[in-house]
C-alpha cells in the first residue's frame, strides 16, 4: 500500500512496520511470538529477514482482544455487584449498632432495678415483684442476645463481601498493570 492510494494519508504501512521494528526490537508481541525484525530497509528487504509472525494470525488477535474485553467487562460487573452488597451490609450494621447502643443502657437499668429488689427482699421487705423484675431482665437480655447474634452474622457477611470486593480490586489492578506493561496494546 502506498500513500498514492490514499492522498490524505501521509505514511504508509512500510513506515509503520519500520517504526514498530525500531521501537519493539526483540520484544515479542506475546510469549512465543516472533520478534519484529530490525530491518530499516524497504519491504523487499524484510522478505529476506526473519518474517514478522503473529501467533494465531489475525483471528488469534481478534480472539485475544475479545477475551480481554470480556475479562474487563466481567471485572466491572463484579465490582458493580460487590459495592451494593458492601453498602447494604454497612447500613445493616449501623442499624444493629444503634439497637445495641439503645439496649445496653436498658439491660444495665433493668439489672440495677433487679439488684435493688433482691437487696430489699434479703433485708426482709417482700413488697417488690421479684418475678416481674426477673422477667424484665430476661426480656432485655434476650433482646441483647438477638442483636448480638445479628451483629455476629452481619460481621461474617460483611467480612465475606469485603474480602470478595478486595480480591476483585486486586485482580482489576493486576489487569491494569499488565495492560500498562504491554504498552496499552490491548
Amino acid at each position: 500500500m502506498s500513500t498514492t492510494d490514499y492522498p490524505d494519508l501521509e505514511i504508509n504501512i512500510d513506515d509503520i512496520l519500520e517504526e514498530s521494528s525500531e521501537e519493539k526490537k526483540g520484544d515479542p508481541l506475546r510469549p512465543g511470538a516472533s520478534p519484529v525484525p530490525g530491518s530499516r530497509g524497504a519491504r523487499t528487504d524484510m522478505a529476506t529477514d526473519q518474517t514478522w509472525r503473529i501467533d494465531g494470525g489475525l483471528d488469534g488477535i481478534g480472539e485475544d482482544l475479545e477475551n480481554r474485553v470480556r475479562s474487563w467487562r466481567n471485572m466491572v460487573l463484579l465490582l458493580k455487584q460487590h459495592r451494593p452488597q458492601l453498602e447494604t451490609a454497612a447500613a445493616e450494621r449501623e442499624k444493629l449498632i444503634k439497637a445495641l447502643e439503645r439496649l445496653v443502657p436498658e439491660v444495665v437499668e433493668v439489672d440495677s432495678t433487679l439488684r435493688a429488689a433482691l437487696a430489699k427482699t434479703q433485708s426482709g421487705d417482700l413488697s417488690d415483684d421479684l418475678a416481674g423484675h426477673f422477667s424484665k431482665n430476661l426480656r432485655a437480655l434476650e433482646e441483647l442476645e438477638e442483636v448480638a447474634e445479628a451483629l455476629t452474622g452481619n460481621l461474617v457477611w460483611m467480612r465475606s463481601v469485603w474480602e470478595q470486593y478486595a480480591r476483585t480490586i486486586v485482580q482489576a489492578q493486576t489487569m491494569r498493570e499488565q495492560m500498562e506493561r504491554s504498552g496499552n496494546r490491548s
